[in-house]
């Protein structure tokens, strides 16, 4: 006669039923998957705001320095209006003066090019920004003056003289930014090849007016 323990769960019975032990691990092992990724998500979240603080932070000097110039040149272009219409068509001009429409546009790229330049310098150690930023700032008080010398006086020697302070200033600019950030100093080619031109088409017009 055979004798069966009841007592013992049989094979059919243990398998069917779920291990406790097993089943927290599962549970633990799913609450720290998903911590981790929340912590990830979270990293990643404050690295991408991280990066835009950066970028917002170089990217406002930029601004406002364009904003500089273009201000600057809304200004010289209010003071010089009048002599552009009553003075200027007038005077005996080289035969490579530009058209009219040439000079706003050149100068409208010549603006957001410096005041790029200007705040790519903030990044820089206080000390060499505060002696760069000052050339340029110097450079930009003579690009306007030029304007009131040459227009608003209707004086070609003045505005000469001005023109040529004017090119020492932003050679120096482009010099001393070389070392700080090249692509600074690249930036005011344009800008130094176009007032090269501006002084001999301002030789000519005192040379034969």
């Amino acid at each position: 006669m055979t004798v069966v323990d009841i007592t013992r769960p049989s094979v059919s019975q243990t398998s069917s039923e779920p291990n406790p032990l097993k089943t927290t691990a599962c549970c633990k092992l799913h609450i720290q998957k998903r911590i981790i990724g929340h912590k990830n998500c979270l990293e990643h979240a404050m690295r991408s705001n991280y990066i835009i603080s950066i970028s917002m932070k170089k990217l406002l000097p930029v601004i406002i320095a364009v904003l500089i110039c273009l201000g600057l040149g809304f200004v010289a272009n209010m003071l010089q209006a009048d002599a552009i219409q009553n003075w200027y068509p007038y005077l005996d001009k080289s035969i490579l003066t530009p058209p009219n429409w040439a000079f706003p546009l050149a100068w409208g790229i010549i603006y957001v090019l410096s005041g790029i330049s200007a705040g790519l310098i903030w990044d820089q150690k206080p000390r060499s920004r505060k002696y760069l930023l000052t050339i340029w700032g110097v450079q930009q008080f003579f690009n306007l003056t030029w304007s009131i010398a040459f227009f608003t006086f209707e004086n070609p020697l003045m505005g000469f003289v001005n023109i040529l302070l004017l090119d020492f200033l932003v050679i120096l600019y482009i010099a001393k930014t070389w070392h700080a950030n090249k692509i600074s100093s690249l930036l005011f080619l344009p800008y130094f090849a176009w007032i090269v031109f501006a002084t001999y088409l301002n030789l000519h017009i005192l040379i034969y007016n």
